[in-house]
Formats: C-alpha cells, structure tokens, sequence
C-alpha cells in the first residue's frame, strides 16, 4: 500500500537543496527536546539514523533522511518542523523556507491573516513614534513622549474594560470588545515603541528575573511587564509575542548575555510563521541581525559572518514585498546598515571590532551598499550617524585621516540633544582618528627632518680638491651629465 505524503512533505521536496545540509538526528533529538514527539517516536528514529549510518554509502544516508522526513510528515506540523530547525541553529535554512512561503514559493505556513481592530492605526503609530524619535524630534527624553502617547490610549481601554463588566446589550458589547482589541493594540505598539527608546539609548540596566515586579525600578523591567498586560487582549496575540521575545533578546544581548538573546529571538522566529508582515516582523529581522553582530564582535568566527550576511538578505528580500515605501525604506536602511558595520568591523555600538581587518572585497561591498541607502532618499537623524560613522571608517581605511575626521564630525552634529547611546563611541572614534592623524604627522615631519639633515650632512661632506681649492659640491643642482662647478 502506498504511503501517502502530507501536504507540506510534498512541499519540501521542491526545497531538497535547501535541505541538504541538514542531519535528520539534529532534527529529531530537537523535536524530542520540545516534546513534539514521543519517547518511543524518537527511539525509532534514532534507530532509523543508527542502521543509516552504519553504511559508509551516501545514497543510504540520504535514504534514511528521506524516511525520517516521511515519517514526521505524519506525527508533526510544519510549524514544529520550523521551529525544530531553528532551534537546531540551521536559523538561514529555516529562515529561507519561511522566505519562500510568504512569497507563495512554498504553500506550509497558514498566517493569521486578521490582525484585528486598531493594527493599522497602531502600527502607524509605532513608526511615526519610532521615525520621530530617531530624527531626534522628542529631545531630552524619548521614552517619556512614548508614554504620554501611551496613556491616553490606555485610559480608553481601562474605560472598555469597565463598560463591559456592566453593559448587557449585545451590540453595545460587541463594539466594546472591538475597541478593546483595538486600544490593546495600540497601547502594544506604544509600549513597544517607549522600549525601542531604551534600546536607543543603550540601557543595559536589565535584569528579567525582576520582571514579576510591577513595581521595579528598572525601567526596561517595568515597560516588559505592562506589555504582558495587553498582548492577550489583541485578536493576534502572536504578533505582540514576536515583538516582545525580539526585545527581549536584544535586551539580553545588551547586557552582555548572549545564550538568553538567542534562545528568545528564536522564540520570536517560531511565533513569526503565524504572522502577517508587519512592524514586529521586520524588527524580529533586524534585532536577528544584531545579535549575530554582537555575537561576531564577540568571536570573529565566519560562520557568524556568513550568517549574519545570509538573515540580512533574506529579510531585505522579504521587505521587498512591503508595500509602503516609508516603512519599506526605513526597515530596509537598518537592515543594510548593520551588514555595513559587520563588513567595516564596527560593532552595534559604532565601537571598532578588534581583530577584524577588513578585505578589500568587503570595503567595496560596503561602499556600494552605502550608496544604496542613500538612493532610498532621506534619513533619520541616527540612521544618518550610522551611515556617517560607516563612511568615516571607509576613509580611514583607505588611508584618507582628514576625511573620516569630517564624516565622524557629521555623525556627531546628527545626535544635537545628545539622545543616542552611541554618540559617546563615536566621539571616542573621533578622539582616535585625530590622535592617529597627529602622530602620523609627527611621523612624517621626524622623517623629513631627518632627511633634511642627511642632506646638509651630504652637501658639509661631499668636499673634493678640485685645482688645487677645496671645493663644495651642490648635490641639490648637481647633474651627472655635467662638471662639477667650483663655488668660491
């Protein structure tokens, strides 16, 4: 009797490339890890992959895989076989399959397509919120401006709140709910911007086994745990999740703690299947990005490198399908901005990655995509800081000092109120840059000094008896082709 394939199975036949890499035991042992299969199920897995492996003949490997795949196929969905690869740390070979079924390549993931009441407001609300506070618009403090948004919107869902528990007409009801939904939302998005703030100004101050105290003084602790109160009250609540694991991570990342960072944006990317494009997508991506870039800071491994460069594609590739250019344009210039650091060796912070010495290919690699982010029209006042610290450190690294002191001193004007957590590395650049012009100056004035005393030693030396006088040689005028002129 014939085994019949389910849907998705038969979709990743078309994807056995993309596949290939992967060991069917790294697969199984993290489906049996997240309790997706059963202890027997993994037992026989496991023996499938033994016997395999006993034959030294790839055609019997590959068979095995084939056998485990068609065998999943029937216990588990695609959605667990995503996330099971995710977790395994084959994130680009997830990432490219999910790519492909939001471009409908792929037929696999079923997105919840119905964010429900307010998203569209509340979405352009987080971008005009996070475009102002980037253009330095808010000042002083970003954070606080976020909130005042926020609670305007959250007096209006504590009203619904109290209507409800009273109202007993069913349409009166029915609307109260939807405007429930749709100031949940909106207070997400807020909160999530007020965050994104911190985030700018580098606060590392975070500690998550605070975050059951509402009442903690640690700013970031405190934002977390509002949040936590309007993600279960959107229609999608996945999309609020996506965007919480994602700040999550990078707040971990931000302190220094890594293994957290990419164990939560992982979460992010499994809980990203079931979601439409939207803000908390592209900054699910974008926060990818630089976790693998405070990662490859770290560890100047090129497997990172690789990867890094790999997510940073994919996403751009998928913002290629917004169709917004505002919001286009904005996700794409940070995404291409972090792949210029990792090419330049600067780090998230602007701070030179030691070690890293860029290749000529990667310089140039760097410079065409700079030249991209300027096509894509104005920035914002820190992307416009990023993007001049990028140029500085092209100067410098093509030899031109004066150049990348200027640029860092165009990076330094972008941030007026002092609002962005990287204008004091990039002062520090600039304090590099100039202390390396100065002693290369110093350099080259010693050098020329010290020729010109070789010089005069030359012309008090070069002294000859010439008929019957002693006389002087000017090597400066002095023509091999010509005699030596006597000089009284």
């Amino acid at each position: 009797m014939p085994v019949v394939m389910t849907p998705w199975l038969t979709e990743l036949k078309h994807c056995s490339e993309d596949l290939s890499p992967v060991h069917p035991y790294d697969i199984v042992e993290k489906l049996g890890q997240l309790n997706y299969i059963s202890r027997d199920q993994l037992t026989e897995f496991r023996n499938i992959i033994r016997t395999a492996q006993k034959d030294t003949e790839i055609f019997h490997r590959e068979e095995a895989k084939s056998t485990v795949l068609l065998r999943l196929a029937n216990e588990i969905t695609i959605e667990q076989f995503l996330e099971a690869l995710l977790r395994a740390k084959y994130h680009v070979i997830a990432l490219k399959l999910v790519s492909k079924c939001r471009k409908g390549i792929l037929r696999l993931v079923v997105r919840k397509m119905e964010p429900g009441p307010g998203f569209k407001q509340a979405q352009e609300i987080y971008l005009n919120t996070k475009v102002n506070t980037h253009k330095n618009i808010f000042k002083v403090n970003p954070t606080e401006a976020c909130r005042n948004i926020y609670e305007l919107n959250k007096l209006k869902f504590e009203n619904c709140q109290q209507n409800l528990k009273t109202e007993t007409d069913k349409e009166v009801k029915m609307n109260l709910k939807q405007n429930l939904m749709k100031y949940a939302n909106i207070c997400v998005s807020c909160l999530f911007a007020a965050l994104d703030a911190e985030i700018t100004r580098w606060n590392t101050d975070f500690d998550w086994d605070e975050c059951t105290v509402s009442s903690s003084k640690n700013k970031l602790v405190r934002l977390f745990h509002e949040l936590d109160r309007y993600a279960k009250e959107t229609p999608n609540p996945n999309i609020a999740e996506v965007g919480f694991f994602s700040r999550l991570a990078i707040a971990y990342a931000m302190a220094g703690q890594l293994a957290k960072a990419e164990e939560n944006i992982e979460t992010a990317f499994a809980l990203s299947f079931s979601i439409p494009k939207c803000a908390e997508l592209y900054f699910m991506y974008h926060m990818f990005v630089m976790i693998l870039l405070f990662k490859y800071q770290k560890n100047q491994s090129g497997i990172v490198l690789v990867k890094l460069v790999s997510i940073a594609e994919e996403a751009r590739s998928i913002l290629q399908q917004e169709n917004d250019d505002s919001t286009r344009y904005f996700w794409t210039r940070m995404i291409i901005l972090r792949k210029v650091f990792c090419l330049l060796g600067l780090a998230n912070n602007t701070e030179l990655i030691k070690g890293h010495n860029p290749s000529q290919e990667q310089i140039d690699e760097a410079k065409e995509m700079l030249v991209e982010i300027r096509e894509l029209g104005d920035m914002e006042s820190r992307r416009e800081m990023f993007f001049y610290t990028a140029k500085a450190r092209v100067a410098q690294l093509e030899g031109d000092l004066e150049s990348a002191i200027f640029c860092t001193e165009l990076a330094i004007d972008c941030d007026q109120y002092k609002c962005f957590g990287e204008t004091d590395q990039v002062q520090k650049f600039w304090e590099q840059l100039k202390n390396l012009l100065t002693k290369t100056q110093i350099d080259y004035e010693n050098q020329q000094n010290i020729r010109n005393e070789n010089s005069i030693c030359t012309r008090k030396c070069f002294v000859q008896d010439y008929a019957g006088h002693s006389t002087r040689i000017d090597v400066s005028k002095h023509n091999e082709n010509t005699t030596p002129k006597k000089i009284e």
